[in-house]
């Protein structure tokens, strides 16, 4: 998943906030030789069920929303 919104520092925040809820959110940048120039995630949803997924998703959309800024750039969900 790339981030066209987050910035590096934001990202590790993110992670954060995803791992206090649960989530698997690994940062792409570490198998780069030179990082890209914005921030990526590899997600950790393989194996879910459905119910699960959509929890998973609500709880990304969760942490998203607590970075400084993003929700004033998101659109609302279900647009």
């Amino acid at each position: 998943m790339w981030l066209q919104e987050v910035d590096y520092p934001q990202l590790a925040r993110l992670v954060e906030l995803g791992i206090a809820r649960g989530l698997g959110m690994y940062p792409i940048h570490g198998y780069y030789r030179k990082p890209p120039d914005r921030p990526g995630l590899f997600l950790g949803f393989a194996g879910l069920s459905a119910v699960s997924l959509e929890k998973a998703a609500e709880l990304l959309g969760e942490c998203l929303d607590r970075l400084q800024g993003w929700g004033r750039r998101r659109p609302q969900r279900g647009l």
